[in-house]
């Protein structure tokens, strides 16, 4: 019997775990320890799933799925055993380009499949037509979306984007000029909880920085917000801990050792 027998660890990749281009070794060395006691760990991001298996944050190897695409893929490291694929349709995405039409503030939107992604400008070339072509050019299905945003009231873009389009998207954001587009069934929160069942645990821990963690803190059994974490995703945890420069993840494995 190890000291985390029954713990699932979900952790948000930037801002939380991935700070300047790296991943800290005290955190390195605490998840190999949390991982030799029996402990389960593994990374929920926005993030397709190949940066964890062949990127810089291969320095840690997951023992459990991955939750990609803001969990609207869940796939194993080598990417061998596709455990649930999301979807957003081509109807959907037209959908989603009228967001440019309907709000100021949209630049483009990156497109992401499971194994690509393309960017759509809204230029003087851009038509309905155009976004059909663009749409139609695609044999992969779409995964995500993101609506890049101009410098400027990048907050009020946002919240004019999810008061329209909250009805007919799970609309989150990890970052200032990104808003992210999923299905409305496509949540790090549901991905979480789903691999908390497949492998039995008892316990969810789940930690995050940006508002596209919310409802994956919330549906944690023990949700943390890292200390530079916006106020709205604060707001929902149960615990506050250290900030992400400070190696968050080693520290949550400190408090639940007892």
């Amino acid at each position: 019997m190890g000291k985390f027998d029954g713990y699932l660890i979900c952790s948000d990749f930037d801002g939380t775990i991935y700070i300047d281009k790296q991943i800290s070794e005290k955190n390195i060395k605490a998840i190999e320890y949390f991982q030799s006691e029996g402990g389960y760990f593994t990374f929920a991001s926005g993030r397709n799933y190949e940066i964890f298996a062949t990127g810089i944050a291969s320095v840690i190897t997951p023992n459990a799925p991955i939750l990609a695409y803001n969990g609207a893929f869940i796939v194993s490291l080598d990417g061998k055993n596709i455990y649930y694929q999301g979807e957003v349709t081509k109807e959907q995405m037209l959908h989603a380009f009228t967001a440019y039409d309907q709000c100021e503030g949209i630049k483009c939107f990156h497109v992401n499949t499971t194994d690509s992604v393309k960017v759509y400008t809204f230029d003087e070339n851009d038509s309905p037509e155009a976004r059909r072509e663009f749409v139609d050019s695609f044999d992969t299905p779409f995964v995500k979306m993101i609506a890049v945003m101009h410098d400027d009231h990048t907050d009020e873009t946002y919240a004019e984007v999810k008061n329209i389009f909250s009805p007919y998207f799970n609309i989150t954001r990890s970052w200032k000029f990104g808003i992210e587009f999923n299905d409305l069934s496509d949540s790090k929160g549901r991905a979480a909880r789903w691999l908390k069942e497949k492998l039995g645990c008892h316990t969810l821990i789940c930690v995050g920085d940006y508002d596209n963690d919310i409802d994956m803190v919330e549906a944690a059994d023990i949700g943390y917000a890292v200390e530079n974490a916006t106020d709205n995703l604060k707001a929902v945890a149960d615990r506050i801990t250290v900030h992400c420069r400070e190696s968050a993840i080693a520290k949550i494995i400190e408090d639940i050792s007892g």
